[in-house]
């Protein structure tokens, strides 16, 4: 016999090499007799594993990809797959005596063999490195499910693997089918899938999807900032093994989803879609449309060409109802409407059909009405700049009801004593306005409106100005010289502007009869013996009023034929008050517009409201909290809420200048749930002056000065008020009562004057109420000398004014202090007392109360 030579091959059996003469007997040739297939009792007692394949994961790592399946005694108890990431192929590997499960209740896991568990039987070439115990070599009765396994991950594979799908994803593949058939029922198993044999639980399906589907991750607590897209488009290549997450073709995203797919695309026939490239949009660029039934994708993976797949609607699988799936969507401005267009140049306003009639009749009228010539410009002289402004006028409701545009000069380079002398108009006071309402209300009378188109052309200037030529209406000179425009009419932006205009008005009213009111200047009056007829003005808005509809009607045409009006018919909205007349004859003003545009511009629309403007037990000093390191949004919102108290008298006393933001805020979520509120007027016989009068004696811990606060009532509706930080700091209680006495018996001298003027009178005489003695006393008699000593002797016109029986001082009970609402804060039981005898209520309420 030749030499032998012995390798080991397996636990027991012996490779004997013979000579070329030697003979083996049939009876001894060798045959393939199987192995028993239980060694363990357990699972994982027995793990078997082989290579399935060679290839870089694009994923990052770069793992050959092996297939194990774990068993136990026999076959049928667990055969669960599992797939390590091992970057090479050693033995050191192995050695670990664990099993990788991809998916393992949503979190990457290891499943650690039993104790006394290390018996792994890879089957491949490499496995001469391994020597653990009970390992046999190129007998594959002992692998025989893991070939199995790999034919079932093959036919699984090339099922998920598209025609077109690029094949360097293949590994994906490969791990969403061992995914899945672990999590599928086997016969083998009695009806159980792998996992419940192995973890005794039933596995979850809530999570599959379908391998290659287009879905959207929610990427929001990962961007870099706020106006990124919160979803792209990603493709579904598995299961992650880094996170709960699925995987998919955008590396920069691998590592930062944590959520899972929100929404789920029906499988497509197209390759993984490169995400796009998360950026801001550049000035030349436009917003993209929002589309919820359409995502767009780009392929930028090389494959082969073929023709495109249109992709089927999107499929949203998520068992919850939300606003979307119900079709309820919140409105989104993705671009500006053209009715909330303005121009900002007049290039632009000409582009735009409406907008460019608006400036040709704009320009049509201030060439009709003759208001330049043009001229050289003469030596030594300033020429001063114009442009075009642009507005959308609204109605009541907030519907558009023209653009307007309007052709200014930039007064603010004019030269005072060479441009212009006097610059002074007067407008009809707010008082005023609701006293001759509070009239015409109680008297039945009729409220007409009328609205002066281009007002300020009208005035004749007496002032050389000269001013360049309009944009987009350039005029060169006979001989190509540049000429400027000589102004002969007042025009909009230049300083003496208003008092042009205001002479030119005022001189034709005086012409036709009327007389100028010497309480305002800007109230006109007109008495005959059988008419009565009063104009209100503030600057091209014009309120007519009388006893005679006819004259009414008569005056209006009068005017028409001397200026272009338009007829608003009757009083309905003026100087942004909407006026509501109802059937019994009150007259409602409220600001419901003007609230809400402050509102949102303030981001308090939706705001939750309060009952009152201000907190009873709370006292603010200027030095309270932080400075804000912004106070812009702070004055405009002050500025604001000023223009409010014309008609909100209950909103007097909160003192914006001198508040924090967090109180001025307080009085707009007031206003928010207020916003129908306003002061009604109603008939009455009893058309007497009647005033309250009240102070807070040193509430102020700033300084320790009042607040004066008083309303004068004409009938049943306040037609003045006023709450003011006195000047001084009083040193009684006596003496700050009796201040705000003298400011509402000022108030009221002047209201008696204008009743005079009205050819009016008071049913009875004048009464002003206050809720301090002491103050009484001291207007009556010239007592209390060590009190007042040291007031201005100015201030005693009061004791001159009830010595003369012009005047009546009487003492209200604090509770009936109308005047407290305006002098300091006030529990809701109070502050809704007062409010309602202050005649503020909304607009349905008016016949309850």
């Amino acid at each position: 016999m030749g030499a032998s030579n012995v390798d080991s091959c397996g636990p027991h059996a012996v490779n004997v090499s013979l000579g070329p003469t030697s003979v083996v007997p049939r009876g001894h040739r060798p045959i393939n007799v199987g192995f028993h297939s239980a060694y363990g009792h357990r699972s994982l007692d027995e793990i078997y594993g082989d290579a399935a394949g060679l290839s870089t994961r694009p994923n990052g790592t770069k793992p050959r990809a092996r297939v194990f399946d774990v068993d136990s005694s026999s076959y049928d108890s667990s055969q669960f797959v599992g797939i390590p990431r091992l970057p090479e192929f050693h033995a050191s590997d192995f050695s670990d005596a664990t099993v990788y499960d991809s998916n393992f209740n949503g979190t990457d896991s290891y499943v650690p063999l039993p104790i006394g568990s290390t018996s792994w039987c890879p089957d491949s070439e490499a496995t001469h490195h391994f020597a653990f115990d009970n390992n046999v070599f190129f007998e594959f009765h002992s692998s025989y499910c893991v070939i199995k396994d790999a034919q079932t991950h093959e036919v699984l594979l090339r099922g998920q693997l598209k025609p077109i799908f690029p094949w360097v994803y293949w590994g994906y593949a490969f791990c969403s089918a061992v995914h899945l058939v672990n999590r599928l029922p086997t016969p083998i198993l009695k009806g159980r899938s792998p996992y419940q044999a192995l973890y005794g639980t039933e596995p979850t399906y809530n999570h599959l999807r379908v391998f290659g589907c287009c879905y959207f991750p929610f990427l929001r607590p990962f961007l870099k900032h706020k106006l990124e897209f919160r979803s792209q488009p990603c493709t579904f290549l598995g299961y992650s093994s880094q996170h709960k997450g699925p995987d998919n073709n955008d590396s920069d995203l691998r590592d930062s989803v944590s959520t899972y797919v929100p929404v789920v695309r029906s499988p497509t026939a197209q390759p993984p879609v490169q995400p796009p490239v998360r950026q801001f949009f550049t000035p030349d660029q436009s917003i993209p449309v929002d589309s919820r039934d359409t995502c767009s994708t780009s392929q930028s993976i090389p494959v082969a060409e073929s023709p495109e797949v249109s992709a089927p609607p999107l499929v949203n699988t998520h068992r919850m109802v939300t606003r979307s799936k119900a079709g309820i969507f919140k409105p989104k401005v993705i671009h500006v409407e053209a009715d909330d267009f303005e121009p900002r140049t007049v290039e632009d306003a000409i582009a735009h059909p409406e907008w460019k009639l608006a400036v040709q009749a704009e320009f049509d009228a201030l060439s009709a009405n003759s208001t330049w010539t043009l001229v050289p410009l003469p030596p030594g002289r300033k020429v001063i700049g114009c442009q075009w402004l642009f507005k959308v006028k609204r109605d009541p409701d907030g519907t558009v009801d023209r653009q307007k545009a309007r052709l200014v000069a930039q007064g603010c380079s004019q030269a005072p004593g060479c441009d212009f002398k006097e610059i002074f108009s007067p407008v009809v006071k707010p008082a005023t306005i609701r006293f001759i309402l509070s009239v015409a209300v109680s008297k039945g009378w009729r409220l007409h409106q009328v609205d002066v188109n281009n007002t300020f052309l009208n005035g004749d200037l007496t002032d050389e100005v000269f001013m360049q030529q309009p944009p987009g209406y350039v005029q060169p000179g006979p001989n190509g010289e540049h000429l400027v425009c000589r102004l002969t009419k007042a025009l909009y932006g230049l300083r003496q502007a208003p008092r042009a205009w205001f002479d030119k008005l005022k001189g034709f009213l005086l012409f036709a009869g009327f007389t100028l009111s010497k309480s305002d200047t800007s109230l006109f009056i007109r008495v005959m013996p059988t008419s009565i007829l009063y104009v209100l003005v503030y600057v091209d808005d014009i309120i007519v009023t009388g006893n005679l509809s006819d004259s009414i009607d008569v005056f209006v045409q009068q005017l028409h034929r001397e200026f272009s009006l338009k007829d608003m018919g009757d009083l309905h909205y003026f100087l942004g008050i909407e006026v509501t007349r109802t059937s019994a004859g009150s007259l409602h003003l409220c600001q419901r517009k003007y609230i809400r545009d402050i509102l949102e511009h303030s981001g308090l629309a939706n705001a939750k409201s309060v009952n009152t403007h201000m907190i009873s037990s709370y006292v603010l000093s200027k030095d309270d909290g932080k400075s804000l390191s912004d106070p812009i949004e702070y004055r405009s919102l002050a500025g604001a809420l000023q223009y409010i108290v014309l008609t909100r008298p209950d909103i007097t006393y909160a003192s914006p200048t001198s508040k924090h933001l967090v109180a001025l805020k307080r009085i707009l979520r007031y206003l928010c749930g207020t916003l129908s509120y306003g002061l009604v007027f109603r008939p009455s016989d009893l058309l007497s002056l009647v005033g309250y009068a009240d102070a807070n004696w040193g509430l102020d811990v700033d300084d320790r000065r009042s607040t004066t606060g008083y309303c004068v009532f004409y009938g049943q509706t306040p037609v003045s008020w006023s709450s003011k930080k006195q000047q001084v700091v009083p040193r009684s209680t006596a003496e700050a009562e009796y201040r705000s006495l003298v400011a509402a018996a000022s108030d009221v001298t002047w209201l008696l004057s204008l009743l005079q003027e009205l050819n009016l009178s008071s049913v009875d005489v004048p009464t002003l109420w206050c809720d301090n003695s002491s103050a009484i006393a001291v207007a009556a008699n010239p007592i209390l000398h060590s009190k007042f000593k040291h007031v201005e002797l100015d201030l005693f016109f009061v004791r001159e004014k009830v010595a003369a029986g012009l005047l009546v001082v009487g003492e209200v009970p604090a509770c009936d202090q109308v005047a407290d609402v305006l002098t300091k804060p006030l529990s809701v039981t109070s502050f809704v007392q007062f409010i309602n005898f202050l005649q503020v209520f909304p607009l349905e309420k008016i016949g309850e109360c």
